[in-house]
């Protein structure tokens, strides 16, 4: 047992979480992957315990969307506005992650797995 750490019922917390969901083929990842990713966002937040960033993360690592902007992700945030000129106000990323269509997950997800240090070592462009 972790110290300072209340006993929780682990039934209780995975149907609160939305759990269920996954094992009654809510969050099968084919028809996402096919779907406007605007409605899947809408509907994966329609499940408990799931807010935006979750949606997000859900869609491009869990149904491999390989082109949404993560809108929620600070951290991703904080790298590009360290990286680029214009990616200092919510559209100035837009604007920027647009230059990777049809690539922005995965190119959300390689600027994320850079060494924080790294984050602002790149010339700005």
């Amino acid at each position: 047992m972790i110290p300072d750490c209340p006993v929780v019922d682990i039934e209780i917390a995975i149907e609160g979480l939305g759990f269920d969901t996954a094992i009654d083929g809510t969050l099968d990842p084919r028809p996402r992957r096919a779907a406007a990713p605007s409605e899947v966002l809408d509907e994966l937040q329609t499940i408990v315990g799931i807010g935006p960033f979750s949606a997000e993360l859900i869609l491009v690592r869990g149904a491999g969307a390989p082109d949404v902007f993560p809108t929620h992700e600070k951290r991703l945030h904080a790298i590009m506005k360290g990286r680029y000129d214009n990616a200092d106000t919510p559209a100035g990323l837009i604007e920027v992650s647009n230059r990777s269509a049809p690539y922005r997950s995965w190119i959300a997800f390689h600027l994320r797995s850079q060494p924080s240090s790294d984050s602002t070592a790149r010339p700005k462009s």
